[in-house]
């Protein structure tokens, strides 16, 4: 293994013809930056561990992949409106573990579970969080605890099995919000902004369902409590409400 070091500012812009950039070495690396700025629109991948001492900007429409061993260090802060990839697969298969980088400031990026494996989503307060992982029955676990999210949820339904049970989901955004097809434990919104709950699909909840104070548009909507222990259905303006389970 070798280390590299440099205090400069490196810009990976998208070249004339449009093609992903990427680190790549032979061996485990450690890539020590000040700063890097990740502008390819076709996008950016690493098979070496990054050490940021400033800030990782990942721009808007671009989207880093790391490999599954890759951790993004440092005393520095992630930040940005693109999207980063979750794909560690290791001993703790999560966001965290993955960018273990000091400060990550979420408030504009997409953070996506992607992994070939089982992988834990960490109780965060999310801008868009999104499970794309397909890898023919992972299982994806929300960690105990409540999951903040104040832009989009987007769960993939096909090939993965989810793990919830202690876990609330929290639509928080001051903007507009649409709460997803999901078998949610307990599912929350809170803040100010207006919720759609999805038109199509089942919102399964297994707890307690918070609506909060928001304005809430339920057309095409179904709402399942479906736990299999004591649930209370609050006072709400349903479109389809359905009581499944045995609880």
């Amino acid at each position: 293994p070798f280390s590299f070091t440099t205090t400069s500012t490196l810009n990976f812009n998208t070249p004339g013809t449009p093609a992903a950039t990427s680190f790549s070495g032979t061996s485990a690396a450690t890539l020590g930056f000040n700063t890097v700025n990740l502008n390819n629109t076709s996008g950016f991948s690493s098979s070496e561990n990054f050490s940021i001492s400033g800030t990782l900007t990942v721009a808007a429409n671009v989207t880093f992949t790391p490999s599954a061993a890759v951790v993004v260090s440092g005393t520095g802060t992630l930040t940005g409106n693109g999207t980063v990839k979750v794909t560690r697969t290791a001993v703790t298969p999560d966001f965290n573990s993955q960018y273990s980088i000091s400060t990550k400031t979420l408030t504009n990026l997409t953070v996506d579970y992607d992994a070939t494996a089982a992988q834990t989503v960490n109780v965060l307060n999310y801008f868009n969080l999104t499970i794309s992982a397909n890898r023919g029955g992972a299982t994806v676990t929300l960690a105990a605890g409540t999951v903040g999210i104040s832009g989009t949820f987007a769960p993939n339904a096909t090939n993965v099995s989810y793990t919830v049970t202690g876990n609330t989901v929290d639509y928080n955004g001051t903007v507009a919000e649409t709460v997803a097809a999901f078998n949610y434990n307990n599912l929350t919104s809170s803040s100010t902004g207006p919720r759609t709950l999805a038109g199509s699909g089942t919102i399964g909840i297994a707890g307690t369902f918070t609506p909060g104070t928001n304005t809430f548009t339920i057309t095409g909507s179904t709402i399942d409590f479906n736990g299999s222990g004591a649930q209370t259905v609050p006072a709400f303006n349903y479109n389809n409400l359905t009581s499944s389970s045995s609880g």
